[in-house]
């Protein structure tokens, strides 16, 4: 999901929430802004479940993504995982494009 702030098409996000058993959070390690939108991802999926909502059958994955791009990173590793560890979710490192730690997130279990 994108970490706008306008967050289009409410309506059609929110019907995906109801049978959730596996959220990807993803960021961009170079991006405070997307990461800082994390927490209200995870307010609008709580929201969304309603007060019945069991949350601890839902595997959350942190990925910090980006890690190989030569910007300067806004968002260390330890700040990553200990925002993921405090929450009891996991937290992996990746590249979208050279394929770092993406074999290793996909295959938790």
């Amino acid at each position: 999901m994108s970490h706008s702030r306008a967050r289009p098409f409410p309506q059609v996000r929110n019907e995906f929430y109801k049978d959730t058993q596996g959220v990807l959070l993803v960021y961009d390690v170079g991006s405070k802004e997307s990461f800082d939108s994390l927490d209200s991802w995870l307010a609008e999926m709580k929201q969304e479940l309603g007060p019945h909502g069991n949350m601890e059958n839902v595997v959350f994955v942190v990925c910090a993504n980006k890690v190989d791009s030569g910007k300067l990173r806004s968002v260390d590793e330890s700040e990553g995982r200990l925002w993921a560890e405090s929450r009891g979710f996991l937290y992996f490192e990746t590249s979208a494009q050279t394929g770092e730690g993406i074999a290793e997130m996909f295959q938790v279990g």
